[in-house]
């Protein structure tokens, strides 16, 4: 569901959570079975999404049940099994954090449930609001979901059901989590999700509130993007850093009983370092170069090159097919992509297939010429099937397909989506609903991923691009994307910044000789347009095809805006022995 290690450098803010609640038959999961779920998707501070539901546990309710929720068992009967919705819930839940309060209640409920649905693995990341009150509110008596929903001053809703515990829950995650964030400055999700575990006698010493005593003038430090770096006696680098607010981040590292990870690295470090730069952007890209120069030994993540998704468009055949790969060639076929896990890749596979009459077969199984069971419910062209009569009109209809989905991948997804609503009504109107669903399914898919995934208006492989981030000050960062090759204005290769260089061979007709994209191609493309997905507003993307020259390029970005003056970085120097850190 999700991958860990990119999730725990996030901002908390830039993460998504699902807040849920279920209602259950008794307290074993083994034995027992959920019989209401509630579940809501919150991204930046708002709902976005939301599932509810009652289910058949199969089993008659004890009384005791009854009376704590309400709930009887001709309120189940015509209830759905858990099975049946286990996919819309899971696509709820997907790639966020989950909430609850005592999760690990719900949780076990939920992997139980999905187990017996089909799906292998269910190991989600948690954050128990019963744990974040145990440590941040020990005046009161008791922890329980209504006693702390009182003290936050929360209104009351219906107890033990699902829905209504659910969004308390809500209100008092968000409520702990502002407030971790204001008094105790936790900004990256590893820091919310560690905060559970601490002991609540530990709290005060290890997450402190104030910043007093450091014997650092904090505002001495810029808040600004930029990278840190700490040093030991032997001016060995230990550990690199990036952050949005190199103040906030490295006043968290610098008080006078640093918490967790922090003070490992203090109890070695005598000198910290830091440098800014004009976008959050460039720190991210800039801390994956360092690490894997430098490999300190406190960096975990970054050391390596991660995964990379593509989705291939295979040109070279007379119809082609779509198939994911974990790397591209300049071999004539078109990729889509990048996509940082292999799910997410297969999400956009999934809608193509179920969205588009275009052929999944491979080229073995195409060439027996025998029609495929897809093709007999309408959703594939049967191009295997193809006569001297019908040749033209075939081929024809597949280019027009073919183009649907390119239009699809830039954006361009209004077509589709109204496509498919009609054909989710017309399954409803003769009484198709499981059909009507599976297709709901798929423009809740579309509607999800194309804001996610489409920067660009083409092939990867075919872009040649200029991405354009506003900064600081007024200052810009340029990123030149060319058939994969990434090239960074200010930031050298080999000690050699050939930003403007590849820019003139582009524009000269100049082949380059190193055209096959690197790893760190690869890394680069994924944190720029990740990152540029997210921030769209500070993002101004330039085709080279639609200019003649450089010259008139850089016009277009001065009227546009999006040029600035030259960076100059800030640079500093903290000797960490002379604050007097009491570690």
């Amino acid at each position: 569901m999700l991958n860990p290690e990119i999730l725990y450098q996030k901002d908390i803010d830039d993460v998504a959570y699902t807040v849920l609640d279920v209602e259950t038959t008794g307290l074993s999961a083994s034995y027992g079975r959920i019989i209401e779920f509630a579940g809501y998707r919150i991204e930046r501070g708002e709902i976005v999404a939301e599932v509810k539901s009652f289910f058949n546990p199969g089993m008659r309710l004890d009384p005791f049940i009854i009376e704590l929720t309400g709930i009887r068992d001709e309120d189940l009967e015509d209830a759905p099994f858990f099975e049946d919705n286990a996919t819309e819930i899971m696509d709820l839940i997907e790639g966020s954090v989950i909430v609850g309060h005592n999760i690990q209640f719900d949780i076990k409920f939920l992997e139980a449930e999905f187990y017996r649905a089909g799906f292998e693995s269910f190991r989600p990341l948690t954050f128990c609001t019963l744990r974040a009150a145990q440590r941040l509110f020990p005046q009161l008596k008791s922890k329980k979901l209504d006693s702390v929903r009182r003290h936050l001053q929360i209104p009351e809703g219906s107890a033990h059901r699902a829905y209504a515990d659910a969004l308390a829950t809500a209100e008092i995650f968000l409520k702990v989590k502002e407030k971790l964030q204001k008094e105790y400055q936790l900004s990256r999700l590893q820091e919310l999700l560690s905060f559970q575990y601490v002991p609540p006698r530990e709290i005060s010493r290890k997450f402190p509130m104030l910043l007093e005593g450091v014997g650092l003038e904090i505002p001495a430090i810029p808040d600004l993007p930029g990278n840190y770096w700490f040093l030991d006696g032997n001016d060995n680098i230990i550990y690199i850093g990036k952050s949005k607010s190199l103040k906030k981040r490295l006043s968290q590292h610098l008080t006078d009983n640093a918490a967790g990870k922090s003070k490992l690295i203090l109890g070695t470090a005598v000198k910290l370092c830091y440098e800014t730069t004009s976008t959050e952007v460039m720190a991210l890209v800039k801390e994956a170069l360092l690490i894997k120069k430098h490999r300190p030994q406190h960096n975990i993540m970054l050391k390596n090159y991660g995964n990379k998704f593509f989705i291939r468009v295979s040109l070279s055949h007379p119809f082609p097919r779509l198939e994911i790969v974990n790397r591209f060639d300049l071999d004539g076929n078109d990729y889509f992509g990048l996509f940082i896990s292999r799910s997410k890749s297969e999400e956009i596979l999934e809608i193509a297939e179920k969205s588009f009459q275009l052929r999944t077969c491979d080229d073995k199984e195409f060439s027996k010429g025998r029609v495929c069971f897809l093709a007999t419910i309408g959703r594939c062209l049967a191009p295997c099937e193809i006569t001297s009569e019908n040749q033209k009109q075939i081929a024809k209809a597949y280019k027009a397909e073919l183009k649907r989905f390119y239009d699809f991948m830039a954006g361009k997804n209004s077509d589709l989506v109204a496509q498919l609503i009609a054909k989710m009504s017309d399954y409803s109107a003769n009484l198709k609903f499981e059909l009507a669903a599976e297709v709901k399914r798929t423009v809740d898919l579309v509607l999800k991923q194309v804001y996610r995934s489409s920067l660009l208006r083409e092939p990867v492989n075919r872009a040649s691009v200029l991405i354009s981030v506003s900064g600081e000050g007024g200052a810009c960062d340029y990123f030149l994307l060319i058939e994969g090759k990434v090239y960074i204005r200010g930031l050298s290769t080999g000690g050699y910044d050939n930003f403007e260089n590849a820019l003139d061979d582009y524009f000269d007709g100049n082949k380059r000789l190193d055209l096959m994209p690197t790893d760190e191609d690869y890394e680069r493309m994924r944190i720029i347009l990740n990152w540029s997905v997210s921030n769209r507003d500070r993002v101004k993307i330039y085709y080279l095809p639609d200019f003649m020259s450089k010259e008139e390029l850089y016009r277009k970005m001065s009227s546009d805006r999006f040029t600035g003056g030259e960076y100059r970085e800030i640079t500093g120097e903290i000797d960490i022995s002379k604050l007097n850190l009491n570690l």
